[in-house]
């Protein structure tokens, strides 16, 4: 059984972003459709890469190399959608 709820992953997912990229935000105050590759926010590849060892360590995960996209990586909901994916095969 899954013991995360789809809400708690999103939550974790915008505290990773929002740790990550030293974010002046809070968990509400980010909008999980938002694109993550925003300018803005000074998003690059490396903190690509860094958010994605960060939400494999917080979940207990591992994220193929092959799933490493744009797409997964569009927004936190797309993330938390894949990553909620996973838990439930767990």
């Amino acid at each position: 059984m899954n013991k995360f709820k789809y809400e708690d992953i999103e939550n974790e997912i915008k505290k990773i972003f929002i740790e990550l990229l030293q974010l002046d935000k809070k968990v509400e105050e980010l909008d999980s459709n938002e694109n993550l590759f925003l300018e803005e926010y000074g998003y690059s590849s490396i903190d690509a890469l860094e958010l994605i060892i960060m939400i494999e360590d917080a979940f207990e995960i591992a994220i193929p190399e092959e799933k490493l996209n744009t797409d997964l990586l569009e927004s936190v909901k797309s993330l938390t959608d894949y990553v909620y994916s996973l838990l439930q095969d767990k």
